[in-house]
């Protein structure tokens, strides 16, 4: 099954938005508060119910789906309200932003896939997510850490937009 295999990639780049990305952002971030960030407490926690066959409480399991179905339309929103404050100024970046991170992507996992030693199946998983368009995650670092969120929110916007060519293309 495909999905445990994306759910581990999810993973493991939540972890490192969480840690590289926030020390890229913030050199003086201390990897111990890697912990206190709930999406890697969630990350974990959602893999240890999963791997042990824990079910959860139903009415919890229902107000955690809620928070999570609303938590990317928020990010969505907070994006669309930083776009209409940038204008136009930073499509340019945008359009570098969003041809070059889903080939940087792609031409990453087909130099990775040999050196992993992926079976076929699980190369070509890894190679769509690399065609995957930037997160929405990333506007929401470079807003809370004041980097260029201007631009971010236009790379994300446009490569968002520049998916519906790359992800046919990968698949």
């Amino acid at each position: 099954d495909i999905l445990p295999l994306a759910i581990v990639l999810f993973v493991v780049s939540t972890l490192l938005h969480f840690s590289l990305g926030v020390w890229l952002l913030d050199h003086h971030a201390r990897l111990g508060n890697l912990w206190r960030h709930p999406a890697v407490l969630a990350a974990f926690l959602g893999l240890a119910a999963g791997s042990s066959g824990i079910v959860l409480w139903p009415p919890l399991l229902t107000a955690v789906k809620m928070l999570g179905d609303i938590s990317i339309p928020l990010a969505l929103f907070g994006l669309g309200v930083r776009l209409t404050e940038g204008g136009l100024a930073q499509w340019r970046i945008g359009l570098l932003g969003a041809v070059a991170r889903p080939l940087a992507g792609m031409a990453l996992a087909l130099l990775l896939a040999p050196m992993l030693h992926l079976d076929p199946r699980h190369a070509s998983l890894l190679f769509l997510y690399g065609a995957l368009p930037p997160a929405v995650m990333n506007y929401v670092f470079a807003e809370r850490y004041r980097r260029a969120p201007d631009q971010v929110a236009s790379i994300v916007l446009v490569g968002n937009l520049a998916s519906v060519a790359f992800l046919p293309l990968a698949l």
